[in-house]
């Protein structure tokens, strides 16, 4: 808004009285009845003229930031009190004078985010985290987001996977919108997950501790995000491997029923290997739990009254060091 002729008075009086010592200091400020702001911050140059002698101090005030841009659709009411204090903070020794309006109404000339190109951000990031994990990858959105009210900017959109260890029924991807390169908002999108691939099926009911044998297993495409828990491939070796928990017939193999093998059962009995220097002397024993190898065994022999510990360092093999 020009200055009427009056403000030019006063304004020409203010810098006279000011003397030419102090011109060079001086300003006159004279504030917008409204303003229409880009972005997500504003500067004083936004919603004032600032008129100086000094054009050095008219670019510093007109750089000095006020507040935060209302969001698209919002507006809001700044009052000269308040940008006077935030100028007092900045330039405390500054000679100014105010003019024009009381009061400067704030409108954000915003963007907004469709809820469309929200979701698309999500599933690539999901369909990129979840590449390799099944031959055939469906997602279908749960719910629906709302679209985002941004401030003007080059937008940016990046999505994320929170918990991406597994695949499951539902899954989501987090997104972050940004403005000028600053994260603005961000937001969930959950999906419904079908996954499908071949995994082994057990044809038989099997129990804990069971080895795992390739013919209690049949080879069968199904939904491995619908699996309680992470599906084993079903080009996977069962050699070396045992049931940690039962398996009934029809359920698919998963990471959560098989371990290895122990080297050394429970009542095997294991070659007993004594090493005293450079001599090694070997016997057998009964083993009295069961081990894998690296881990310590407590063993039972007839030439000895009470178990002794020793190192399984192979299938049936376990190690005696003696000083």
């Amino acid at each position: 808004m020009k200055p009427s002729g009056l403000a030019r008075l006063l304004l020409l009086g203010v810098l006279a009285l000011s003397g030419p010592a102090r011109a060079a200091a001086g300003a006159a400020i004279v504030l917008h009845p409204a303003a229409e702001l880009p972005g997500a911050r504003y500067a004083l140059g936004d919603i004032a003229e600032i008129r100086s002698a000094d054009p050095a101090l008219v670019r510093r005030l007109a750089a000095l930031p006020i507040g935060e841009v209302p969001r698209l659709g919002y507006s809001q009411v700044v009052s000269r009190a308040q940008v006077q204090a935030v100028l007092r903070q900045a330039l405390p020794a500054g000679d100014l004078s105010w003019l024009g309006a009381d009061e400067i109404r704030l409108r954000g000339q915003g963007q907004r985010v469709a809820a469309a190109a929200l979701t698309d951000a999500a599933a690539r990031a999901l369909f990129a985290q979840l590449q390799g994990q099944a031959d055939v990858l469906s997602l279908q959105p749960v719910g629906a987001l709302e679209a985002i009210s941004v401030p003007a900017g080059a937008l940016g959109l990046s999505a994320r996977v929170p918990a991406p260890d597994r695949l499951a029924r539902r899954m989501s991807a987090l997104v972050e919108v940004s403005v000028e390169g600053t994260v603005y908002a961000t937001g969930a999108a959950w999906f419904s997950v079908r996954a499908q691939r071949p995994a082994l099926l057990a044809q038989v009911a099997l129990r804990p501790g069971d080895a795992l044998r390739a013919g209690d297993f049949r080879r069968q495409t199904v939904d491995v995000a619908d699996a309680s828990g992470q599906a084993l491939p079903a080009s996977l070796s069962l050699d070396g491997l045992q049931l940690r928990r039962a398996l009934e017939p029809g359920t698919v193999l998963t990471a959560a029923h098989v371990q290895p093998r122990p080297s050394v059962s429970r009542d095997d009995r294991v070659t007993v290997r004594v090493v005293q220097g450079t001599v090694t002397i070997e016997t057998t024993g009964r083993a009295l739990s069961e081990a894998r190898i690296g881990e310590l065994i407590k063993v039972s022999s007839t030439t000895s009254i009470e178990p002794y510990t020793a190192r399984v360092v192979a299938d049936g093999v376990v190690l005696v060091g003696t000083r």
